[in-house]
């Protein structure tokens, strides 16, 4: 582990440990701040980036559907900006009659800057977490369950509800493109301690362009740590919970 501190020949302070994210410098600006204040090196490192596809949907059957819809289920922060942008856009209101389910406190809280609330957000901040919680509300079943979300999310809550008998629909509104290996910092002369993955896309994609990494990998939460030791990686810190912030506690600067 390479944690060092001093000063280098121009005076400067020397970094006393080093950190990869799997997340763009834009996404991580308040961590960064944080990071520069604890002489923290960080690189950012965009393994993927989100391309939105819900233009390719009809607004006014977007429209229609929430008319039949009970539910509302977003598993990431990033489906609930992109569906409530294009509800915006298209003059586009929630029935109040609508519920809204949730994965993870971020996506809770990316509920709320549209004003509204989230009913669930269950601890398990997983699929299987949400649709355990979801069942247990036991919506009607002439209802609609509509889910926007990522092209490539795990199939668990959509399988998971018809299975129970429920009728989801998934909206798919945007996918996530690997990012080229030209495109991304050069990590070749970087002595990294810790190797922050943040989902298991990431991880998959870290892992098909580098191999396993050289030093102490971090997972955002458990899904992600199966797909580490699926791929043989070694040393895996979990983070308690899926929150970046959460990372402070885990790691030894």
């Amino acid at each position: 582990m390479s944690q060092y501190t001093g000063r280098s020949g121009d005076g400067t302070t020397r970094p006393t440990v080093t950190i990869l994210i799997s997340r763009s410098a834009f996404q991580l600006a308040d961590f960064l701040r944080v990071a520069d204040d604890r002489n923290v090196k960080v690189i950012p490192f965009p393994l993927h980036t989100i391309e939105p596809t819900i233009d390719r949907l009809d607004p006014q059957m977007v429209a229609f559907d929430l008319l039949s819809c009970s539910w509302l289920l977003f598993t990431s922060a990033n489906s609930v900006s992109i569906y409530f942008d294009f509800l915006h856009r298209n003059g586009i209101t929630i029935p109040t009659s609508v519920a809204i389910g949730v994965i993870g406190k971020k996506t809770a809280q990316a509920v709320e800057r549209y004003g509204l609330h989230a009913a669930i957000c269950p601890a398990d901040e997983v699929a299987e977490g949400l649709l355990d919680e979801i069942l247990r509300w036991q919506p009607q079943r002439e209802k609609t369950i509509i889910i926007p979300a990522a092209e490539e999310i795990r199939p668990v809550l959509v399988e998971g509800l018809i299975h129970a008998g429920y009728s989801p629909r998934k909206l798919d509104i945007y996918r996530s493109v690997a990012t080229p290996r030209k495109l991304l910092p050069s990590i070749a002369d970087e002595r990294i301690d810790y190797f922050c993955m943040l989902s298991s896309s990431a991880v998959q994609r870290y892992h098909e362009l580098f191999g396993s990494p050289s030093g102490t990998a971090v997972s955002i939460g458990r899904i992600t740590t199966a797909t580490m030791r699926q791929l043989g990686w070694e040393n895996i810190i979990e983070l308690p919970e899926p929150d970046l912030n959460r990372l402070w506690e885990v790691i030894d600067v």
